[in-house]
């Protein structure tokens, strides 16, 4: 367990099945969990080791709201002590919340590296501080620009 002693990594086993709401028990099997309750198993057996660096590709995918909600609290308090979080995520709203920088990768290309203040500002700039979202709208300008999808076997 990446240089932690018995005790630490029982320890934290402890503190992370109840944090993440998760079983004690040992009867079921992961594969018969459901998706939600996956992310989690797969989300506590990252941070078991309390890492500095964590990548993490869809993590709230499947998740209910409050679980989102307090796992978003506990990254934004691992990054505020220091660790570097790189989330991948097609859910603007949850990342707009926990996250300082902001990249969009389209095509294998990023189109930008921004914090969320210069995002908003590309927004307004843009036109698009008249939504009710402008960033979001904005985001998906972008994504759809030159989409014009053609289904030539129809």
């Amino acid at each position: 367990m990446y240089g932690l002693s018995k005790q630490d990594y029982q320890t934290q086993i402890e503190e992370l099945l109840d944090f993440m709401e998760l079983p004690k028990d040992n009867e079921k099997h992961i594969e018969d969990y459901s998706k939600g309750m996956k992310a989690k198993v797969s989300l506590s057996a990252a941070l078991i080791h309390q890492p500095k660096y964590l990548i993490l590709d869809e993590p709230f995918d499947g998740m209910d709201f409050v679980s989102i909600q307090k796992i978003c609290d506990l990254l934004r308090t691992m990054a505020g002590k220091g660790a570097t979080i790189l989330i991948t995520s097609h859910q603007y709203d949850i990342i707009a919340e926990i996250c300082d920088k902001f990249a969009l990768l389209k095509d294998g290309v990023i189109k930008f590296n921004w914090t969320i203040m210069e995002l908003e500002n590309m927004a307004q700039e843009k036109g698009f501080g008249s939504k009710k979202t402008p960033i979001k709208a904005y985001l998906e300008s972008i994504m759809s620009e030159n989409q014009k999808t053609k289904l030539s076997w129809i």
